[in-house]
Protein backbone atom coordinates (compact mmCIF):
# COMPACT_ATOMS: atom_id res chain seq x y z
CA UNK A 1 0.00 0.00 0.00
CA UNK A 2 2.47 2.19 0.37
CA UNK A 3 3.89 2.02 -3.21
CA UNK A 4 1.75 4.41 -4.46
CA UNK A 5 2.88 3.15 -8.52
CA UNK A 6 1.07 0.05 -7.22
CA UNK A 7 -2.23 1.50 -6.16
CA UNK A 8 -4.64 3.49 -8.65
CA UNK A 9 -6.47 6.12 -6.32
CA UNK A 10 -10.10 7.18 -7.51
CA UNK A 11 -12.09 9.67 -6.51
CA UNK A 12 -15.90 9.27 -6.30
CA UNK A 13 -16.77 12.64 -4.98
CA UNK A 14 -18.41 14.06 -8.03
CA UNK A 15 -20.08 11.19 -8.92
CA UNK A 16 -22.61 11.48 -5.77
CA UNK A 17 -26.18 13.22 -6.51
CA UNK A 18 -25.60 12.48 -10.58
CA UNK A 19 -25.55 8.58 -10.77
CA UNK A 20 -28.25 5.70 -9.88
CA UNK A 21 -26.67 3.01 -7.98
CA UNK A 22 -26.09 0.57 -11.15
CA UNK A 23 -24.67 3.41 -13.25
CA UNK A 24 -22.61 3.78 -10.02
CA UNK A 25 -21.24 0.17 -10.28
CA UNK A 26 -20.38 0.59 -13.81
CA UNK A 27 -18.24 3.45 -13.59
CA UNK A 28 -16.55 1.78 -10.62
CA UNK A 29 -16.03 -1.17 -13.46
CA UNK A 30 -14.88 0.91 -15.29
CA UNK A 31 -11.90 2.06 -12.98
CA UNK A 32 -11.60 -1.50 -12.06
CA UNK A 33 -10.73 -2.21 -15.72
CA UNK A 34 -8.16 0.68 -15.93
CA UNK A 35 -6.62 -0.79 -12.71
CA UNK A 36 -6.53 -4.15 -14.23
CA UNK A 37 -5.52 -2.92 -17.53
CA UNK A 38 -2.22 -0.94 -15.50
CA UNK A 39 -1.48 -3.98 -13.10
CA UNK A 40 -2.41 -1.94 -10.18
CA UNK A 41 -4.70 -2.35 -7.06
CA UNK A 42 -8.18 0.15 -7.13
CA UNK A 43 -8.34 2.09 -4.22
CA UNK A 44 -11.88 3.88 -3.69
CA UNK A 45 -11.39 7.36 -2.24
CA UNK A 46 -14.43 9.31 -0.88
CA UNK A 47 -18.14 7.35 -0.45
CA UNK A 48 -20.99 6.57 -2.31
CA UNK A 49 -24.08 8.07 -1.07
CA UNK A 50 -25.99 4.78 -0.96
CA UNK A 51 -24.06 3.14 0.91
CA UNK A 52 -23.17 5.91 3.95
CA UNK A 53 -26.12 5.35 6.28
CA UNK A 54 -26.75 3.70 9.79
CA UNK A 55 -27.01 0.22 8.55
CA UNK A 56 -23.44 0.21 7.66
CA UNK A 57 -21.15 -1.69 9.49
CA UNK A 58 -18.34 0.28 7.72
CA UNK A 59 -18.67 4.37 7.94
CA UNK A 60 -15.96 5.90 7.29
CA UNK A 61 -16.79 8.72 4.93
CA UNK A 62 -12.89 8.89 3.10
CA UNK A 63 -12.90 5.82 1.18
CA UNK A 64 -15.63 2.92 -0.14
CA UNK A 65 -14.72 -0.71 -0.27
CA UNK A 66 -18.68 -1.35 -1.01
CA UNK A 67 -18.34 -3.58 1.92
CA UNK A 68 -21.80 -2.17 3.50
CA UNK A 69 -23.17 -4.90 1.33
CA UNK A 70 -20.68 -6.12 -1.28
CA UNK A 71 -17.38 -8.60 -0.52
CA UNK A 72 -14.70 -5.87 -0.27
CA UNK A 73 -13.20 -4.64 -3.20
CA UNK A 74 -9.89 -3.73 -1.38
CA UNK A 75 -8.36 -4.93 2.08
CA UNK A 76 -5.69 -4.05 3.73
CA UNK A 77 -5.08 -0.72 2.90
CA UNK A 78 -6.46 2.59 4.69
CA UNK A 79 -6.49 5.89 3.62
CA UNK A 80 -3.28 6.41 5.65
CA UNK A 81 -1.64 4.32 3.65
CA UNK A 82 -2.20 5.49 0.48
CA UNK A 83 0.98 7.95 -0.06
CA UNK A 84 -0.26 8.55 -3.85
CA UNK A 85 0.36 12.26 -4.28
CA UNK A 86 -3.30 14.18 -5.45
CA UNK A 87 -1.96 15.16 -9.24
CA UNK A 88 -1.90 11.29 -9.24
CA UNK A 89 -5.24 10.40 -8.29
CA UNK A 90 -8.43 10.05 -11.04
CA UNK A 91 -11.79 11.00 -10.62
CA UNK A 92 -14.13 8.00 -11.04
CA UNK A 93 -15.86 9.84 -13.86
CA UNK A 94 -12.48 10.07 -15.88
CA UNK A 95 -13.09 5.93 -16.34
CA UNK A 96 -16.62 5.96 -17.91
CA UNK A 97 -15.02 5.03 -21.34
CA UNK A 98 -13.06 2.29 -19.77
CA UNK A 99 -15.34 -0.16 -21.01
CA UNK A 100 -13.41 -2.07 -23.42
CA UNK A 101 -11.43 -5.64 -22.56
CA UNK A 102 -7.69 -4.93 -22.23
CA UNK A 103 -5.86 -6.53 -25.03
CA UNK A 104 -4.53 -9.90 -23.59
CA UNK A 105 -8.24 -10.52 -22.35
CA UNK A 106 -9.47 -9.38 -25.42
CA UNK A 107 -7.06 -11.88 -27.54
CA UNK A 108 -8.96 -15.08 -25.74
CA UNK A 109 -12.23 -13.97 -27.61
CA UNK A 110 -13.94 -12.28 -24.15
CA UNK A 111 -15.88 -9.89 -25.77
CA UNK A 112 -17.46 -6.01 -23.99
CA UNK A 113 -19.94 -7.28 -22.76
CA UNK A 114 -18.79 -10.43 -21.25
CA UNK A 115 -15.66 -8.23 -19.66
CA UNK A 116 -18.28 -5.64 -18.42
CA UNK A 117 -20.39 -8.59 -16.83
CA UNK A 118 -17.68 -10.45 -15.05
CA UNK A 119 -16.05 -6.99 -13.73
CA UNK A 120 -19.84 -6.17 -11.94
CA UNK A 121 -20.10 -9.64 -11.18
CA UNK A 122 -16.67 -9.86 -9.01
CA UNK A 123 -17.50 -5.95 -7.67
CA UNK A 124 -21.48 -7.05 -6.62
CA UNK A 125 -20.53 -10.44 -4.63
CA UNK A 126 -23.04 -9.77 -2.01
CA UNK A 127 -22.12 -10.13 1.48
CA UNK A 128 -23.74 -11.33 4.26
CA UNK A 129 -26.14 -8.99 4.93
CA UNK A 130 -27.10 -8.47 1.54
CA UNK A 131 -27.70 -12.22 1.06
CA UNK A 132 -29.55 -12.67 3.68
CA UNK A 133 -31.79 -9.86 2.84
CA UNK A 134 -32.85 -11.58 -0.33
CA UNK A 135 -33.74 -14.97 1.12
CA UNK A 136 -35.64 -13.41 3.36
CA UNK A 137 -37.43 -11.38 -0.08
CA UNK A 138 -37.69 -14.56 -1.92
CA UNK A 139 -39.34 -16.22 1.05
CA UNK A 140 -41.70 -13.60 1.94
CA UNK A 141 -43.11 -13.33 -1.51
CA UNK A 142 -43.21 -16.90 -2.80
CA UNK A 143 -40.69 -16.26 -5.59
CA UNK A 144 -40.31 -19.93 -7.49
CA UNK A 145 -38.15 -20.89 -10.31
CA UNK A 146 -38.78 -21.05 -13.01
CA UNK A 147 -39.23 -17.14 -13.12
CA UNK A 148 -39.75 -14.85 -15.50
CA UNK A 149 -37.92 -11.34 -14.25
CA UNK A 150 -39.56 -7.62 -14.96
CA UNK A 151 -38.95 -4.53 -14.13
CA UNK A 152 -41.03 -1.27 -15.14
CA UNK A 153 -39.31 2.05 -14.87
CA UNK A 154 -42.36 4.32 -14.00
CA UNK A 155 -40.99 7.30 -11.72
CA UNK A 156 -38.14 10.06 -12.05
CA UNK A 157 -36.11 8.86 -15.03
CA UNK A 158 -38.58 7.65 -17.25
CA UNK A 159 -40.07 10.99 -17.80
CA UNK A 160 -36.53 12.26 -17.66
CA UNK A 161 -34.77 10.65 -20.57
CA UNK A 162 -37.98 10.85 -22.85
CA UNK A 163 -37.79 14.79 -22.41
CA UNK A 164 -36.50 16.13 -25.54
CA UNK A 165 -33.31 17.10 -23.93
CA UNK A 166 -32.49 13.63 -23.36
CA UNK A 167 -33.65 12.50 -27.04
CA UNK A 168 -34.93 8.79 -25.78
CA UNK A 169 -38.09 8.78 -27.14
CA UNK A 170 -38.36 4.71 -26.49
CA UNK A 171 -37.50 4.95 -22.64
CA UNK A 172 -40.94 6.78 -22.36
CA UNK A 173 -42.32 5.59 -19.16
CA UNK A 174 -44.53 2.23 -19.75
CA UNK A 175 -47.52 0.24 -18.40
CA UNK A 176 -47.53 -3.22 -17.00
CA UNK A 177 -49.78 -3.84 -20.03
CA UNK A 178 -47.29 -2.97 -22.44
CA UNK A 179 -45.07 -6.02 -20.84
CA UNK A 180 -48.15 -8.75 -20.89
CA UNK A 181 -47.21 -9.51 -24.51
CA UNK A 182 -43.86 -10.25 -24.04
CA UNK A 183 -44.59 -12.09 -20.85
CA UNK A 184 -47.13 -14.56 -22.41
CA UNK A 185 -44.44 -15.62 -24.97
CA UNK A 186 -42.20 -16.42 -22.66
CA UNK A 187 -44.62 -18.69 -21.04
CA UNK A 188 -45.76 -19.76 -24.24
CA UNK A 189 -41.65 -20.85 -24.96
CA UNK A 190 -41.05 -21.70 -21.98
CA UNK A 191 -44.15 -22.81 -20.07
CA UNK A 192 -42.94 -20.34 -17.55
CA UNK A 193 -45.78 -18.71 -14.95
CA UNK A 194 -44.51 -17.46 -12.07
CA UNK A 195 -43.53 -13.66 -13.03
CA UNK A 196 -41.05 -11.52 -10.55
CA UNK A 197 -42.56 -7.57 -10.75
CA UNK A 198 -40.23 -4.72 -9.83
CA UNK A 199 -40.87 -1.29 -10.16
CA UNK A 200 -40.53 2.45 -8.93
CA UNK A 201 -43.83 2.82 -8.70
CA UNK A 202 -46.96 1.46 -6.92
CA UNK A 203 -49.34 1.85 -9.35
CA UNK A 204 -47.68 -0.64 -11.63
CA UNK A 205 -48.24 -3.48 -8.75
CA UNK A 206 -52.19 -2.17 -9.07
CA UNK A 207 -52.14 -2.58 -12.75
CA UNK A 208 -51.27 -6.67 -11.98
CA UNK A 209 -54.74 -6.97 -10.74
CA UNK A 210 -55.82 -6.76 -14.62
CA UNK A 211 -54.05 -10.08 -15.77
CA UNK A 212 -54.05 -12.31 -12.97
CA UNK A 213 -57.33 -14.11 -14.32
CA UNK A 214 -54.60 -15.35 -17.50
CA UNK A 215 -52.71 -17.94 -14.99
CA UNK A 216 -50.05 -15.94 -13.99
CA UNK A 217 -48.68 -16.30 -10.26
CA UNK A 218 -46.86 -12.44 -10.04
CA UNK A 219 -44.99 -11.67 -6.75
CA UNK A 220 -43.30 -8.59 -5.69
CA UNK A 221 -41.72 -7.37 -2.84
CA UNK A 222 -44.29 -7.24 0.71
CA UNK A 223 -41.94 -4.15 1.38
CA UNK A 224 -43.63 -0.78 0.95
CA UNK A 225 -41.89 1.15 -2.14
CA UNK A 226 -43.81 4.28 -2.23
CA UNK A 227 -40.91 5.57 -1.20
CA UNK A 228 -39.54 5.35 -4.55
CA UNK A 229 -42.82 6.98 -6.34
CA UNK A 230 -41.86 10.40 -6.98
CA UNK A 231 -40.80 12.87 -9.77
CA UNK A 232 -38.04 14.14 -8.42
CA UNK A 233 -34.56 12.24 -8.63
CA UNK A 234 -34.07 9.83 -6.46
CA UNK A 235 -29.90 10.64 -6.31
CA UNK A 236 -31.30 14.16 -5.47
CA UNK A 237 -33.82 13.37 -2.88
CA UNK A 238 -31.23 11.15 -0.83
CA UNK A 239 -28.59 14.07 -1.15
CA UNK A 240 -31.72 16.48 0.43
CA UNK A 241 -31.87 13.78 2.77
CA UNK A 242 -35.73 13.29 1.88
CA UNK A 243 -35.43 9.41 1.77
CA UNK A 244 -33.89 6.96 4.19
CA UNK A 245 -30.75 5.93 2.63
CA UNK A 246 -31.42 2.67 4.25
CA UNK A 247 -34.54 1.98 2.69
CA UNK A 248 -33.35 3.10 -0.75
CA UNK A 249 -30.17 1.21 -0.59
CA UNK A 250 -32.10 -2.25 0.42
CA UNK A 251 -34.39 -1.89 -1.62
CA UNK A 252 -32.44 -1.26 -4.51
CA UNK A 253 -30.06 -4.30 -4.32
CA UNK A 254 -32.64 -6.78 -2.77
CA UNK A 255 -34.79 -6.50 -6.15
CA UNK A 256 -31.83 -6.01 -8.35
CA UNK A 257 -30.32 -9.31 -7.28
CA UNK A 258 -33.79 -10.76 -7.73
CA UNK A 259 -34.18 -9.27 -10.78
CA UNK A 260 -30.61 -11.06 -11.94
CA UNK A 261 -31.84 -14.52 -10.16
CA UNK A 262 -34.73 -14.77 -12.74
CA UNK A 263 -34.65 -17.36 -15.81
CA UNK A 264 -35.64 -14.50 -18.52
CA UNK A 265 -36.07 -10.98 -18.08
CA UNK A 266 -38.84 -8.43 -19.63
CA UNK A 267 -36.89 -4.90 -19.04
CA UNK A 268 -35.49 -1.77 -20.45
CA UNK A 269 -31.64 -1.29 -21.08
CA UNK A 270 -31.69 2.61 -20.75
CA UNK A 271 -31.85 1.73 -17.82
CA UNK A 272 -28.82 1.21 -15.27
CA UNK A 273 -30.66 -1.04 -13.17
CA UNK A 274 -32.10 -3.16 -16.26
CA UNK A 275 -28.78 -3.26 -17.60
CA UNK A 276 -27.02 -4.72 -14.42
CA UNK A 277 -29.41 -7.10 -14.05
CA UNK A 278 -28.53 -8.81 -17.32
CA UNK A 279 -24.86 -8.35 -16.74
CA UNK A 280 -25.01 -9.93 -13.36
CA UNK A 281 -27.90 -12.64 -14.84
CA UNK A 282 -25.33 -14.18 -17.38
CA UNK A 283 -21.82 -14.04 -15.21
CA UNK A 284 -23.62 -16.15 -12.90
CA UNK A 285 -24.98 -18.56 -15.47
CA UNK A 286 -21.96 -18.53 -17.94
CA UNK A 287 -24.63 -17.61 -20.64
CA UNK A 288 -27.05 -15.10 -21.24
CA UNK A 289 -30.56 -15.78 -20.50
CA UNK A 290 -34.11 -14.83 -22.68
CA UNK A 291 -34.55 -11.46 -22.46
CA UNK A 292 -36.47 -8.39 -23.42
CA UNK A 293 -35.32 -5.24 -24.34
CA UNK A 294 -38.40 -2.70 -24.05
CA UNK A 295 -36.53 -0.12 -25.27
CA UNK A 296 -32.74 0.20 -26.74
CA UNK A 297 -29.90 -2.63 -26.94
CA UNK A 298 -27.41 -3.13 -24.15
CA UNK A 299 -24.65 -0.36 -23.97
CA UNK A 300 -21.87 -0.72 -21.41
CA UNK A 301 -23.17 2.66 -20.06
CA UNK A 302 -25.73 5.09 -19.68
CA UNK A 303 -25.98 7.76 -22.62
CA UNK A 304 -24.97 5.31 -25.15
CA UNK A 305 -27.99 4.52 -26.49
CA UNK A 306 -30.68 6.82 -28.36
CA UNK A 307 -31.66 8.01 -32.06
CA UNK A 308 -27.84 8.79 -33.14
CA UNK A 309 -25.67 6.77 -30.29
CA UNK A 310 -22.33 6.76 -30.34
CA UNK A 311 -22.23 2.99 -29.91
CA UNK A 312 -23.08 3.16 -33.90
CA UNK A 313 -19.49 4.40 -34.99
CA UNK A 314 -17.79 1.70 -31.87
CA UNK A 315 -19.83 -1.29 -33.44
CA UNK A 316 -18.39 0.15 -37.28
CA UNK A 317 -14.90 0.27 -36.07
CA UNK A 318 -15.20 -2.81 -33.96
CA UNK A 319 -16.35 -5.18 -37.05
Amino acid sequence: CGNASRVWVVRLRNTNGHAGFASFLEQVSGALSAAYGNGTMLFLRDYCDYLFHRGCPRRDARYEDLSCYFQPLFSGCGVEDVSAAPEAQTEVLEHYNSWRPPPEVAAQGLGVFWWNALLLHHISAPNRLLDALVRRAKSEMGYRHPIVGVHVRRGDSCKLKASPGYGMPLAACKRFGDFMPHIREMRRLYGVTNVFVTSDSTSVYEEIAEFKSEGFNFVHSREDRGFLDHDWLLEMRLRMALVDRQQVADATLVDTLLLADADFLVLGLQSGYGRLALALSAAARGFVPPFVSMDYPWMPRFGMTGPRPPWIEWWREES
